[in-house]
């Protein structure tokens, strides 16, 4: 997925599938994005779902003020190692809490009050969520302490809802929130409740994500490799560091999670 707007070189070719631009002015095909993946774009890799794109294969450009398209084929980035991402549907979720629902474009949703879910399947611990915040939830939700939480993120290594990794965008403090939840002996809400939150990981790297607007596109990437994991938004690292030792003991799915929050998103996976 890449996330284009109005300037092209804060952008890195790590991010890939999606394109969403505003206020464009040059083409497309000769970006440094598309430079910089020695690949050259052309008008039949990509799907468009808002605005139009238009041109011949060799340039392409946007006139309009907002066009939203995806990129079918032909351009992957490296985040993902061993192959293409997958993009994921409706049917490819355990979800246990809340709603994931289908949204116009092939899209998915979520409109509950909370929502928590895993993929079905074992996949690299390698995700990118490109998604849209389109505002609170109708129903209020609150954490144990009471708190309401407007968040946003990935679940990974997902072993159950007592031992996991979050990666949480807090739309409230405009800030990316690791952490590690570990009960070990313990699998079920119940038993756990919100105890066993690591919270205070020291990071080699962290900055604020960008100031996050109602109907925004943006791109939440994280890529964890044993104890290291990687978080980057739009392309640019936010978030970098070592995660502690015990996350080497955990095994599951990655995943998702909300809270009182309305989204539109995709969900892309290492397929290998």
């Amino acid at each position: 997925m890449v996330l284009i707007r109005g300037d092209l070189r804060m952008m890195q070719t790590r991010i890939f599938a999606t394109l969403a631009v505003a206020a464009v002015a040059a083409t497309l095909s000769h970006s440094p994005w598309a430079q910089q993946t020695q690949e050259k774009t052309k008008l039949s890799n990509f799907e468009v779902t808002d605005g139009a794109l238009e041109g011949a294969d060799d340039s392409l450009s946007a006139e309009s003020p907002k066009i939203l398209v995806l990129l079918t084929s032909g351009v992957t980035g490296d985040i993902f190692l061993r192959g293409e991402g997958l993009k994921t549907e409706q049917r490819d979720w355990n979800v246990s809490d809340g709603r994931i629902e289908k949204a116009a474009g092939n899209r998915l949703m979520t409109q509950s009050k909370e929502m928590r879910a895993t993929l079905k399947r074992n996949t690299p611990q390698q995700v990118i969520v490109n998604f849209a915040y389109l505002g609170p939830s109708r129903e209020v939700s609150r954490l144990g302490s009471g708190e309401i939480r407007h968040q946003f993120g990935i679940k990974l290594k997902a072993q159950d809802i007592c031992n996991l990794v979050y990666v949480m965008w807090n739309f409230d403090t405009q800030r990316i929130a690791v952490s590690v939840k570990t009960n070990p002996g313990q699998r079920t809400h119940e038993e756990c409740l919100d105890r066993g939150y690591i919270n205070n990981i020291r990071a080699e790297l962290k900055t604020d994500p960008p100031a996050l607007r109602v109907d925004e596109p943006h791109i939440l990437a994280a890529d964890l490799d044993g104890q290291e994991l990687k978080v980057t938004v739009d392309g640019r690292e936010v978030w970098r560091g070592t995660l502690p030792a015990m996350v080497l003991q955990l095994h599951g799915p990655v995943g998702l999670r909300s809270d009182n929050v309305q989204v539109v998103f995709d969900y892309s996976v290492d397929p290998s």
